[in-house]
């Protein structure tokens, strides 16, 4: 008898306590339900339903055995008996087991929590790190970027204080320009009044002399005529004389001829007086219209002198 087959679990029964309760009855109507599910006719394609009715049968001829179900149910408490303190054993070893994988499981997870928090802080200590060198790669960035912009300010401000200089320099060099031109200009304005002046003093001094002369020509021409009269009045009165003398017998003719030498002689000496008042005068030769205009050329003539003379020291 192999104890290792259950021959209520192959009947279909249940074991254990509750088989060894069944009837003999109750055994050979579960023995022919599963014959006739078992039977090599039954299923003719299954080259296992010899065996296993073969089987069915054996299990049912030791159940229906008093003695046979007998032995069968005592080896099978024994084997129950077993079987539990097998599965108590299994269930010891699985409880030990299953300490033991939690045991080790949450030294795993103790350990995976400790790496990850190593892990945690190496992140947070590589993310510090990065973060302090993004920082110092910034800062040096924005020390860059401040020294750029600190020289093209500085760049900018040199190009423009050489641009003001250059500014400067072009507006002296204008104001220089513009002085030696109005230099030059003053220079050459002088120059053309001095010319200017120069010719109208030469021309009011060749006019003067011209009014000179012609006025010196008319004056010697009326004091040789004055002269001529004075003569030709001395000749009158000498002849009135003569007449006189010759005809002193003939008071009448006498008195005429002396009141004709007297009035010649008054006319004589009228234009004696008119030379000696002319000759008083700025000019002794000269009448009073002609010393007039003669003063006055005179005049205009210093003042071209004076012009020259000012423009000369200027």
């Amino acid at each position: 008898m192999c104890v290792y087959l259950d021959h209520y679990i192959i009947l279909g029964l249940p074991s254990g306590k509750d088989g060894a309760k069944l009837t003999l009855k109750e055994i050979t109507k579960a023995y022919k339900v599963k014959a006739l599910l078992l039977h090599p006719d039954k299923n003719p394609y299954d080259s296992k339903a010899t065996a296993q009715f073969q089987r069915l049968q054996s299990s049912y001829d030791i159940l229906k055995d008093d003695k046979a179900r007998k032995l069968f149910d005592e080896e099978l408490s024994r084997e129950s008996e077993r079987d539990a303190k097998r599965r108590k054993m299994d269930s010891d070893f699985d409880r030990k087991e299953e300490e033991e994988r939690a045991k080790a499981a949450e030294a795993k997870a103790r350990e995976e929590a400790r790496a990850r928090a190593a892990e945690a802080k190496a992140r947070e200590a590589r993310a510090e790190a990065k973060a302090k060198e993004d920082a110092r790669a910034s800062g040096e960035a924005r020390a860059k970027e401040e020294a750029r912009t600190r020289e093209r300010a500085e760049a900018k401000a040199r190009e423009e204080l050489r641009a003001r200089e250059e500014a400067r320099a072009r507006a002296r060099a204008e104001a220089k320009a513009r002085e030696e031109l109005r230099a030059r200009t003053e220079v050459k304005a002088r120059e053309e009044a001095r010319a200017r002046a120069i010719a109208q003093a030469k021309e009011e001094a060749r006019r003067a002399a011209l009014i000179r002369e012609e006025v010196r020509a008319r004056a010697e021409a009326r004091a040789r005529e004055e002269a001529r009269a004075t003569e030709k009045a001395k000749e009158e009165a000498r002849a009135a004389a003569e007449v006189a003398a010759k005809y002193k017998d003939e008071p009448i003719i006498a008195t005429n001829a002396a009141l004709a030498a007297t009035v010649k002689a008054k006319e004589a000496e009228a234009k004696a007086k008119a030379k000696a008042d002319s000759s008083s005068s700025t000019c002794s030769y000269l009448s009073s219209p002609e010393a007039s205009l003669l003063l006055q050329v005179e005049n205009q003539l210093l003042q071209a002198v004076l012009l020259l003379d000012r423009l000369n020291h200027s």
